[in-house]
């Protein structure tokens, strides 16, 4: 006698992990995206990323979590 099984799979779709950086001492936001992406252009990306938290690009705080894009 043969039997049929079947695979029940979840389609759920899985979210991205978000990657995120924590602001040292000296930090701002060209030298994060230089030390992340390799190019300091790349502030502006992480700039608004992160739009809810960072009022003026050219104040970040020591400590603030902020999301990589």
């Amino acid at each position: 006698m043969e039997t049929e099984t079947e695979t029940v799979t979840d389609t759920e779709p899985v979210e991205p992990a978000e990657t995120y950086y924590i602001v040292l001492p000296g930090d701002c936001l060209w030298n994060i995206a230089k030390q992340v992406y390799g190019t300091g252009t790349m502030w502006d990306a992480i700039y608004r990323a992160n739009l809810e938290q960072i009022e003026d690009p050219n104040w970040i705080r020591i400590g603030q979590k902020l999301v990589m894009p």
